[in-house]
């Protein structure tokens, strides 16, 4: 358990064979390499300021679960191979795409883009969770599809034109 910040500053971390989990309580930065195996990594923080810079690695399974916590992804695209799960907080891509091939979705908190990201292999989870865009420019479609259980809008400036009907099945905010 890391209550602050993890740094890879050069060579490897490696869960090992037995697939260790890692929780961290603050950022993430890799300069090195991480190697994620079958392990979890977990954000547990409640505070609003934290980043997840991968690198250039992967993650398994990928756990946001800090009530109130917030964390933005920096620098590189986030790859996730098994699971992503947000149980509370948000999850901030902030420009960064995502690529989740193969892993499966489950959102009981937010997932927050801006409109102009790549989500590849994502498999929206569309019975609990937020998807809030909050782009400052005009974008084309929905990147995380048209069906959802709780949508906002909330960039200032943005302008979203549907290419499709939208199903929100509980609450829709602008």
């Amino acid at each position: 358990d890391v209550n602050g910040v993890l740094t890879i500053t050069a060579g490897t971390l490696d869960v090992s064979t037995t697939n260790y989990g890692i929780t961290v309580g603050g950022n993430w930065s890799n300069a090195g390499t991480f190697t994620a195996r079958s392990g979890t990594v977990t954000f547990d923080a409640t505070d609003t300021d934290n980043t997840i810079n991968p690198g250039s690695s992967s993650f398994y399974r990928l756990t946001f679960n800090g009530s109130g916590g917030a964390w933005d992804a920096t620098t590189n695209n986030v790859t996730v191979t098994n699971a992503l799960t947000i149980t509370a907080g948000t999850f901030d891509l902030n420009g960064q795409n995502l690529t989740a091939t193969g892993a499966t979705f489950s959102n009981s908190g937010t997932l927050r883009m801006q409109g102009a990201e790549t989500l590849t292999g994502l498999t929206m989870d569309t019975d609990s969770g937020t998807i809030a865009y909050d782009g400052t420019t005009s974008y084309t479609g929905l990147i995380a599809g048209n069906n959802y259980f709780n949508l906002t809008f909330d960039g200032t400036g943005g302008v979203w034109d549907l290419t499709g009907n939208a199903t929100v099945t509980n609450a829709l905010t602008i």
